[in-house]
This record gives structure tokens, C-alpha cells and sequence, in this order.
């Protein structure tokens, strides 16, 4: 549940800033979300900005800070932190509440 949330939420977040016109692009593809190996790396990680790279003309990297931006992080939202990695993957780290009820779960 909390991963679908997740991506609905990173895309409503896109579909925001391509609205607004900062994000010049015809449409947002879907957003993928992976549970990295080492969980020092956060909850989730997502190489959204690795696919929207090419579609902007932009480094994956740019993009990413750029997603990262977009995104609600901190008291009221379920991120608690975001990170840039690698070529421009995005990890995700959850608030420590909504993880634990995450891990409950599955």
C-alpha cells in the first residue's frame, strides 16, 4: 500500500510542475519504486529521473534534485528524507511511523 501511495504521490508532484510548465513534458510516465539491497540507502528508491532525463534534455542528476524538490518531505508527509545517488536514482526514506506500519503489513 504505502509503495502505490508512494508513486501517486511522486507523480501528482510531476504532473504539478509539468501543469505549471516546469516540467515540459507531454505526459508523466509511470513511476517505479524498488526496495534497495543495502537499507542504509532508505525504504525505496526510483529511477524516475533516470527516465525523464532524455525526454527534458537534461543530466539524469539535474533531474533528480529537480524531482526531489517537487516532493513533500518531512512533518505531515510520509518521506522523511530523499537522497540523490549513483546516475540520478532517488532514494527514499520513510517516516519512521509510516515504515513501521509498512513492515507490519507485508
Amino acid at each position: 500500500m504505502i509503495k502505490e501511495q508512494l508513486a501517486a504521490t511522486i507523480s501528482a508532484a510531476l504532473e504539478h510542475a509539468k501543469t505549471a510548465g516546469d516540467l515540459p513534458l507531454d505526459a508523466i510516465p509511470p513511476v517505479t519504486l524498488e526496495m534497495p539491497r543495502n537499507r542504509a540507502h532508505g525504504d525505496w528508491a526510483t529511477n524516475i529521473a533516470l527516465i525523464l532525463a532524455p525526454l527534458l534534455g537534461m543530466p539524469p542528476r539535474d533531474v533528480a534534485a529537480r524531482v526531489v524538490s517537487l516532493l513533500p518531505i518531512g512533518d505531515g508527509a510520509p518521506i522523511a528524507r530523499a537522497e540523490i545517488a549513483g546516475p540520478g536514482f532517488i532514494n527514499l526514506t520513510l517516516r519512521p511511523e509510516m515504515a513501521r506500519g509498512y513492515f507490519e503489513e507485508n
